[in-house]
């Protein structure tokens, strides 16, 4: 039931490939987890300039591109 409700009221959309052929590169050159590394290679694929999240290195920079912040430091 829950899950019912967030898919209502959310905006989703599955990883594509080009995000997916990404994730090994990125848990290479930025020590990322698995789950990390989807994350982060979907913002990108996004276009996100900031990902926000306290489970990543704050301050990180990612391909030039997406600013990792914790909103919590």
């Amino acid at each position: 039931m829950i899950i019912s409700i967030f898919l209502e009221q959310c905006n989703y959309s599955p990883i594509s490939t080009v995000a997916m052929a990404g994730i090994g590169s990125l848990i290479k050159k930025y020590d990322l987890q698995l789950f990390d590394a989807m994350i982060v290679s979907a913002a990108l694929e996004a276009g996100c300039e900031i990902l926000y999240t306290e489970d990543m290195h704050h301050q990180l920079l990612v391909e030039a591109k997406l600013r990792i912040i914790n909103p919590f430091i």
